[in-house]
Formats: structure tokens, sequence, C-alpha cells
């Protein structure tokens, strides 16, 4: 049986963007939503409350027809391993 997929949805609250040495515009989102069961357990010694709030790099992704207030789902490409790090580039926002 397969474990039940669960969507994690997420509101924009903010949009930024900044010019590369290469010319080209790239961005980054913020968005609040709710914590992930696992932060919290059962014998009470860890919890959460409220919304989780994250920066999103984008990069080059075109996020200019996103709003403030909506409501996305981001998909990520396959992860890569760099000499500075792993990273997993935005392969496409879906506005819910």
């Amino acid at each position: 049986m397969l474990a039940k997929e669960r969507r994690m949805l997420m509101k924009i609250i903010g949009k930024s963007y900044t010019t590369n040495k290469s010319g080209e515009r790239v961005s980054t989102i913020q968005v609040v939503r709710p914590y992930e069961e696992y932060y919290s357990n059962a014998d009470g010694s860890r919890g959460c409350e409220g919304m989780r709030a994250e920066a999103i790099y984008v990069g080059s992704y075109d996020i200019s027809d996103l709003e403030i207030g909506m409501e996305i789902e981001i998909f990520y490409d396959k992860a890569i391993v760099t000499a500075k790090g792993t990273f997993q580039m935005v392969k496409k926002i879906v506005v819910l």
C-alpha cells in the first residue's frame, strides 16, 4: 500500500530580486506554510504553533505572474552536487 501523498501548500508573503553580474534577474520568494507533522511529537516534548516562514531562492524562474497572498505549490528538479553544496533548482511553481 502506498503512503498517502500530502501536499504542502505555501502562501506568498514577499518577493525580492537582484540582477547578477551577468545581467540575469534572480529572485527569492518568502512564504508561510504549516509546520510538518514531525516538528511535534506525541509525548509533548516538542511542538509548534502558527506557521513556518521561509525564503526560497527561485533563481531565474519567472515569478512576474505571482502575487502576494497567492497559494502555491513548488516542484523541484533533480538535486545536483557542486563544490559549494547540494542544490535543487525550482522546476515548476503551480498557483492553486
